[in-house]
């Protein structure tokens, strides 16, 4: 679809410029008449400087919008246009005027945001479409951006526990780097001159120097970026997966942090779409697909079976969902079944597994941090004994 920058002006003279998709000039022109501002001068911008991905923050600040306007009396296509124009994501841009334009023919919405599942989640099409049935798609869109919202600050809180590691070791790799190619290629000069036999370590570090220094390094350099990448698409193939998967519920300390993501996720995308009026089985449905990890995502799907045969969601967690069968999970549902209010207990789960998840984070980065210092110190250590145990020798032997 063409996408354009325009500049124009509004009854009151003042100058406006931005940029817009649309099928045509002439359709340009419509729309920015629909905003009182008069076309003056068009032209079409090259789409290849905008990156075609749309972060979560887009997606929450679109929702909330649409549902402030819609809370505000505008219909759903003129919201549509309205969101169209103030975002600054072109590529969401792109498809917001899709969307619109699917609307105006006469669409619901979820039906146009399905057109796009890359972008919009099964949940978000679920719970727009539960909207519009219900009647209340303003509420529906705002719950669907808190939850969308308490996501992306517990992805933050995640994030932020493990950068204070990352730093170190990010340091670890810098004093190390330094000290084989500042300091070591010193003493490499200093050992030459003396003519003395050197001890196997300061030969070895000696000789990782050189190679450090010498072209040898480019191509190490390149495969080890090849080793990454490859790395990266065999753990997002669909043959390693599933076995990447399952090992990585086997890790001590990792496990456990996955397995509770899982339920933080399911939990809360359940709560949310039973608040919005969506029966318990599809419910069930739209959230399984939402779960990364495949093993635990199967054992989600075999739940879901067993609550479409008629057993109670606390029932076929215990006795069909092998990786949820937590007894702190299977008997806060049961108490939320029993007590006819399911979804707020589902959103009481969500949060006592968000804090779960965040005192495993910080109790790791307490002992990642002490360890990361300790391998620091005796690199250093290695490198000031390989370097100057030869020149101790030396002064012994004169």
């Amino acid at each position: 679809m063409p996408y354009y920058t325009w500049r124009g002006v509004d009854i009151t003279a003042r100058v406006h410029k931005g940029a817009s998709f649309a099928r045509s000039p002439q359709e340009l022109e419509q729309l920015l008449f629909s905003r009182h501002i008069a076309l003056l001068a068009q032209q079409p911008a090259l789409r290849f400087l905008y990156r075609r991905s749309i972060p979560l923050r887009s997606k929450i600040a679109l929702f909330k919008q649409l549902s402030t306007l819609l809370q505000a009396g505008l219909l759903v296509p003129k919201a549509l246009q309205v969101v169209m124009m103030q975002g600054e994501n072109v590529y969401l841009k792109e498809i917001m005027y899709a969307i619109y334009a699917e609307v105006q023919e006469g669409h619901s919405l979820a039906q146009a945001l399905q057109k796009y599942p890359e972008v919009f989640s099964p949940v978000m099409i679920r719970m727009a479409a539960v909207g519009e049935q219900t009647g209340s798609l303003a509420p529906a869109l705002s719950a669907l951006a808190d939850y969308l919202d308490s996501l992306n600050t517990f992805a933050k809180k995640i994030k932020a526990a493990l950068f204070l590691p990352l730093i170190t070791l990010g340091f670890f790799a810098c004093i190390a780097s330094i000290m084989l190619l500042v300091i070591v290629p010193k003493f490499y000069e200093l050992f030459q001159g003396l003519g003395q036999t050197i001890p196997t370590t300061t030969q070895w570090l000696l000789t990782m120097s050189t190679i450090m220094r010498s072209w040898w390094m480019l191509p190490i350099s390149i495969g080890t970026v090849v080793m990454i990448f490859g790395a990266l698409r065999a753990i997002k193939s669909a043959k390693t997966k599933p076995w990447l998967d399952a090992n990585m519920l086997r890790l001590p300390f990792i496990g456990p942090i996955v397995r509770d993501m899982a339920i933080v996720h399911s939990t809360h995308s359940l709560a949310m779409l039973l608040d919005g009026g969506m029966h318990l089985v599809p419910a069930l449905m739209v959230t399984a697909p939402i779960i990364g990890n495949i093993p635990m995502r199967t054992s989600f799907e075999n739940v879901v079976n067993a609550v479409s045969a008629g057993a109670p969601l606390h029932t076929a967690l215990e006795f069909y969902g092998e990786q949820f069968s937590q007894q702190e999970l299977i008997s806060l549902i049961a108490v939320g079944h029993e007590t006819g209010n399911l979804g707020a207990m589902l959103a009481q789960i969500s949060r006592i597994f968000q804090e779960k998840i965040e005192r495993q984070l910080h109790i790791i980065t307490l002992l990642i941090q002490p360890l990361l210092m300790l391998i620091l110190g005796g690199l250093i250590m290695f490198v000031l004994v390989a370097l100057y145990a030869p020149l101790f020798t030396m002064g012994h032997a004169i």
